[in-house]
Formats: structure tokens, sequence, C-alpha cells
């Protein structure tokens, strides 16, 4: 940089003398800590306690219901799997044991169906 510029001139100034007197600005940190220290400075406010019963009845109600609810898709769930269960034993056995297969009376069958002719 070039001598007589006015950036470097303030580089290398060294300055003499004292401050101007007066009251130092105000740090952050100061203001948070005298705040903390003195709280007896700041209003009070007075915090009404709210009579809650309302809230607590209706919660249990709610709760109550929910309750029901569950109560009987629990009840209907198990009797649902019984009635289930009774129908199953109940239904009749649509196919044969016997070993008959039906073609013999002349009749359809699924035996008689898929038979193919023989190919030499």
């Amino acid at each position: 940089m070039p001598p007589g510029r006015l950036p470097g001139e303030v580089f290398r100034a060294c300055p003499s003398g004292r401050r101007p007197p007066g009251r130092p600005r105000t740090r952050w940190r100061d203001y948070v800590s005298r705040l903390a220290a003195a709280p007896a400075t700041r209003p009070q406010i007075s915090v009404k306690e709210d009579d809650n019963t309302l809230t607590v009845f209706i919660v249990s109600v709610l709760g109550g219901v929910i309750g029901l609810v569950i109560i009987v898709m629990v009840i209907k769930a198990v009797v649902l799997h019984f009635l289930r269960k009774g129908n199953e034993k109940n239904k009749e056995c649509l196919v044969s044991t016997s070993g008959n297969d039906n073609t013999e009376n002349g009749l359809s069958g699924a035996k008689a169906d898929n038979k193919d002719t023989p190919k030499a």
C-alpha cells in the first residue's frame, strides 16, 4: 500500500490521550445479569387458578364412551367367532367319500369329463 493513504495511516496510528467522559455502553450480558439479580423490580402478575371440574367431567365421560365401544367390539368379535364355528360344524359335505364316481349311473361327473381317448 503506498504511503499517505488513509487506511494505512489509521492502521499504523497510536492514539494518545484518554477516552471522552461518559457512561460506557450497556452490553447485553450486563443487562441480563442486572435483570436476573433484581426480580423484585418487575411487576408481579397474579395467576388465578381455574376450576377444572368441567374439564375432568368431559374427559371422564369421553374415556367411558371409548371404553364402552371397545368392550362392545370385543363382545361382537367373540360372538361372531362362536357363530362361525357353529356354522362350520353344520355344513354338509358336498364331496362324496364313498368312491362312486356316478359315471356308472349315466350321470356326468368330473372323472367322465376328463377321460381322453388313448393315442397310440
